[in-house]
């Protein structure tokens, strides 16, 4: 594999935010290569890759002296932040988008207004959404009342100058959303400036199957990316999605946004987490198939910036 040097900054396409704990124990990614699970040393790591982020999901649940240390170092380091958590895990999981109850809706606006200023802190702009059923309601009610309260806490977000992004996923029991198409139809009714999808590709994978084509689909919602292979939900390169393909057409279409790699890895090890990081490389310039003028012309590299990715 052609492995840039640690250390020193490498150059992508693509606008890579590597997470630092988003599954308990919360282990950071670069665990074993950037040394140990401090926040500062991993930070420190990811700027030097030269990646452009970092995930921080559950931040917003953080007493505001942590949100503060990670939003300065953000800044030390010249790093933007990920998407962050609308609220906790248990909070999560009250099915209060699909509810028509005032007090509800005013207890998830709060939340999204909470949200928003942990946001504005540490200077993310999108807001992740996971939204649970209600088994004592029908599902088209339950979708009725998720728009009201879409349009509601986009209006909150809108303000706030973030977005919301809807998650699709079937990792935890009870979603709403069995689809990410599903979610879509739902986006494209509200038809919300700040109401968007996150783009999760093993939990697209799982629900729609073909990446490449749920893409095509959803590419005029989604506002971030994050990625994981299927079916364990690790590092790219090292299971069944084909992400040559798929980051090929994102520099093609020209994606600015943040690409999050919020994944774990299939085995324990710095030799593992370093070659996933030679993998990515590989798998962003597609085994040096695409020809150089074609990276430069659809995202805007100069010559030797995109020489630089593609290597001899």
């Amino acid at each position: 594999m052609n492995k840039p040097p640690f250390g020193q900054s490498a150059t992508w396409a693509l606008r890579y935010a590597p997470h630092v704990g988003y599954l308990p124990p919360f282990h950071p990614l670069f665990r074993h290569i950037a040394g140990g699970s401090g926040l500062e040393g991993q930070i420190d790591f990811i700027a030097r890759q030269g990646f452009a982020g970092v995930l921080h999901p559950w931040v917003a649940a953080q007493p505001p002296e942590a949100r503060r240390a990670f939003a300065a170092l953000l800044k030390d380091h010249g790093l933007d932040a990920g998407c962050i958590v609308y609220t906790g895990l248990e909070q999560i999981m009250r099915p209060l988008w699909v509810s028509g109850t005032g007090q509800d809706r005013r207890d998830l606006l709060a939340q999204i207004d909470m949200a928003a200023d942990a946001a504005a802190e540490v200077g993310s702009r999108v807001i992740a959404v996971l939204i649970v059923e209600n088994p004592d309601d029908s599902h088209d009610a339950q979708v009725a009342k998720l728009r009201d309260n879409l349009r509601f806490a986009a209006d909150v977000a809108s303000t706030r100058e973030v977005v919301l992004g809807i998650e699709p996923m079937l990792a935890l029991p009870g979603m709403l959303f069995q689809t990410a198409g599903a979610a879509a139809d739902v986006l494209r009714e509200v038809a919300h400036p700040a109401a968007w999808l996150i783009f999760d590709t093993a939990h697209i994978a799982r629900m729609e199957g073909d990446i490449l084509a749920a893409q095509t689909r959803l590419a005029d919602l989604v506002c971030l990316y994050q990625l994981a292979d299927t079916p364990d939900r690790t590092e790219p390169g090292s299971g069944t999605i084909d992400f040559v393909a798929l980051l090929t057409r994102l520099m093609q279409e020209g994606y600015t946004g943040l690409v999050e790699l919020e994944h774990g890895w299939s085995a324990e090890g710095a030799d593992v987490e370093r070659d996933g990081l030679a993998a990515l490389r590989d798998i962003e310039i597609g085994g040096r198939r695409q020809p150089c003028y074609g990276i430069s012309q659809c995202t805007g590299l100069t010559e030797p910036q995109c020489q630089s990715i593609l290597g001899d």
